[in-house]
């Protein structure tokens, strides 16, 4: 079969696997892969035998799963995560690896999560929100460990709780609040190990 001409991969059954098209040898242009049963599964675009562009996959339904971008064969972009038709997840890449603002979403499509990552792992602040897009919790993270002070609110967005980690231990002191704003509990911690307190500054 001559290069460039469209070639296909059949199951043992005789159901076609696989559409995609070969330029001196790579893989060029867009590949679909389908499953047993004629569902297409996955829709991607090659250049130079390499990812390159948007990459589709569907679920059982046919819907959209995930949409990714790449970039000579490493993830480049934003990839989106469906379930059931309804967002649950946006990612941004850079060089393969997750960097800039990635968003989580309920089954209800709602926000649930906003956080950012550097090289792969959690950096920066992150924001988590109860069904009604209030802000419950508040972290701050370095090089994927909760790093600096943590904030808990009660609905009202009114402070139940501060507290501060160093390298994802409890560091320093541990602080919780009735929703009027009284002081309820003061604990104190050292590499995440409960301590006295010192005596509290007036």
């Amino acid at each position: 079969m001559p290069d460039e001409a469209l070639q296909s991969d059949l199951y043992p059954t005789g159901q076609l696997k696989q559409t995609y098209r070969m330029v001196e040898g790579r893989l060029e242009g867009e590949v679909c892969s389908y499953s047993p049963t004629g569902q297409l599964i996955e829709r991607a675009r090659f250049m130079g035998g390499q990812l390159h562009g948007e990459t589709l996959v569907y679920d059982e339904r046919g819907a959209i799963a995930q949409k990714a971008q790449f970039k000579n064969g490493v993830q480049e972009g934003e990839t989106a995560v469906f379930i059931a038709g309804v967002l649950r997840g946006q990612f941004a890449y850079r060089h393969g690896k997750q960097n800039g603002i990635s968003t989580l979403y309920d089954e209800a499509g709602l926000l649930s999560e906003k956080a950012q990552y550097k090289d792969g792992a959690l950096h920066g602040e992150a924001l988590f929100y109860d069904p009604l897009g209030r802000v419950v919790r508040k972290a701050h993270y370095e090089k994927g460990q909760l790093h600096g002070p943590m904030a808990e609110y009660y609905p009202s967005g009114k402070v139940r709780e501060v507290s501060n980690y160093q390298a994802n231990k409890l560091e320093g002191e541990l602080l919780r609040y009735s929703e009027d704003g009284k002081l309820k509990e003061r604990l104190c911690f050292q590499a995440g190990k409960p301590v006295p307190c010192p005596p509290a500054r007036r």
